[in-house]
């Protein structure tokens, strides 16, 4: 979560800078909560099938 949290705040930053429009920072910002719910289900998924590989194993 921690660099997706900070590419959010940079995000935020561009949009009161001026860098990006409100649209543009909300779409970036849904397509960045869509990716983090793909990438749980992935997690999920792998663990279910290699329950030996997980972060704790190592």
């Amino acid at each position: 979560m921690g660099s997706r949290a900070a590419v959010e705040t940079q995000l935020i930053i561009a949009q009161k800078l001026k860098y990006v429009t409100a649209e543009q920072l909300e779409e970036a910002l849904t397509l960045s909560d869509e990716i983090k719910r793909m990438t749980y289900v992935l997690s999920s998924k792998l663990k279910e099938y290699f329950p030996l590989y997980t972060s704790h194993s190592i």
